[in-house]
């Protein structure tokens, strides 16, 4: 069970990914579409600033939040 869970973390890190790489931020809550990614990257944040997320999941959390920066800047 937990690898299935984990495998849909990282299936969701990988749409969140891809999201920002073509929209350089995450998806507005307007976007019925992708409010999976919104809802996916709001609820991790959330155990990140709880501190109870893995670190695995917390080092890619932070990854997909200097991406997003990393875009605004440019």
């Amino acid at each position: 069970m937990a690898r299935n869970r984990e495998e849909s973390w990282d299936a969701m890190y990988q749409l969140a990914v891809a999201y920002v790489m073509e929209h350089h931020q995450m998806p507005a809550k307007s976007n019925k579409e992708y409010a999976n990614i919104l809802n996916w990257w709001k609820y991790n944040r959330k155990k990140y600033n709880q501190g109870t997320l893995n670190n695995s999941h917390a080092e890619k959390l932070i990854e997909l939040s200097k991406m997003r920066t990393i875009h605004e800047l440019h």
